[in-house]
Order: structure tokens, then C-alpha cells, then sequence
């Protein structure tokens, strides 16, 4: 009687891990991004304060902050293989001190893309793969004295990376991964362009439909 029991135990958690991402089922999230290293793009979530002294021997101070949340909705074409929409948001200020002058910046960010992830077996930790590709906009104010200039950008990312989903039920997960994105930014005014290559730390949390 106690080994049928239990042999029904564990095909049920068996049955109960498979269903979650099952064919027919759909993955809804959100999650946002810690960037490693000195360059972590507006694609990440940070705070900083740093201050810097020029060969004059003046001084001066940097802050910024940066608010980023990456939403997605998507659908299990296949046992353990969703694919979806991707969305990205992002707002942020920054603030440098010179000489008694101050110049103020604000930003947000818009952009949005398919993605793939795929699940590895597991039974409470289910690793992962995933890649996304974003298109987007960067709007950008610079306050400098009483002067305001605006720049606006066009956005595109290839991204993607590895993780593990910690299963929390049978309905949802939180999410851990190391990913990578490789953004470029074109001024719509001019012919300048920016690349930023950046690692960073993805946690986030998904509920299983």
C-alpha cells in the first residue's frame, strides 16, 4: 500500500513538472537586469555616484540612476519550447557637477521583439536557454545651465542567455540568468551610432498558464 502510494506521489510530480510547460500552455513574466562592470546600458537596473578631479585640479561629481522592467507573454508551440513577445522599459536620470555647473539628463526607453526559451528536464530546477531581439526607441533630455537639447534614438538588441527556473508549485517559477545583449543606437538627427556590449545578471518571475 505505501509503495503504490508513493509511486503515485512521484508520477503525479512528474506529471505536474511536464504540464507546466507543456505544448498548449502560455508563460507570462517579468523580470529586470543587474549590468556587470562600468558600462551597463540602459537596458539594466543601477544606481551610481561617483566623483572625478581634472588635470586643472577642479572637481566634480556624476550621479545616475536607471528603472528597468522586461515584461513578456508566450506560447508553448511545443513540449518545453515557448516563443513570444518580448517587451523592454526603461527610465533614467543622471546628473554631473562642474564648476558650479550642473547638467541634468532624463531618459526612457521603448522597445519590443520576439523571444525562444527552451526548457532542459529538472524536476524543482528546470535550466534554460533563451534569445530575444528587440527594436526600439531612446528618448533623451540634456538640461545644461538654462540650455535643453533632446536627441532621439533608434534601438535594436540581440540578446539571449542561460538560466535556471526555480519552481515554485505548479504554476509558476522564479527565474535566474546570465545573460548578454549587444544593443546599437542610432541618432535619428545624425549619422552617429553607439554599440554597447554588455553582461549582466536577469531575475525575474514567471507564472505558467
Amino acid at each position: 500500500m505505501k509503495k503504490g502510494l508513493l509511486v503515485f506521489v512521484l508520477l503525479c510530480c512528474g506529471f505536474t513538472v511536464k504540464a507546466q510547460t507543456e505544448k498548449g500552455r502560455f508563460l507570462l513574466g517579468a523580470g529586470t537586469t543587474v549590468g556587470l562592470g562600468e558600462v551597463s546600458g540602459p537596458m539594466t537596473i543601477g544606481f551610481s555616484s561617483s566623483k572625478f578631479e581634472l588635470a586643472d585640479g577642479s572637481t566634480g561629481e556624476i550621479k545616475s540612476s536607471n528603472i528597468y522592467l522586461s515584461p513578456k507573454v508566450g506560447y508553448f508551440v511545443l513540449d518545453n519550447l515557448a516563443l513570444g513577445l518580448d517587451l523592454a522599459l526603461s527610465f533614467g536620470n543622471g546628473k554631473t557637477t562642474q564648476a558650479a555647473i550642473e547638467t541634468e539628463s532624463k531618459s526612457n526607453l521603448f522597445a519590443a521583439g520576439p523571444f525562444a526559451r527552451y526548457y532542459f528536464p529538472g524536476e524543482k530546477i528546470r535550466p534554460y536557454a533563451e534569445a530575444n531581439s528587440l527594436l526600439g526607441v531612446r528618448n533623451q533630455e540634456n538640461k545644461i545651465g538654462s540650455v535643453n537639447t533632446e536627441n532621439k534614438y533608434s534601438l535594436s538588441n540581440i540578446g539571449g542567455g542561460l538560466g535556471i527556473a526555480i519552481l515554485l508549485g505548479a504554476k509558476s517559477s522564479i527565474d535566474l540568468m546570465a545573460s548578454y545583449n549587444s544593443m546599437k543606437l542610432s541618432e535619428n538627427e545624425s549619422s552617429f551610432s553607439n554599440k554597447l556590449n554588455t553582461i549582466g545578471f536577469k531575475f525575474g518571475f514567471t507564472v505558467f498558464i
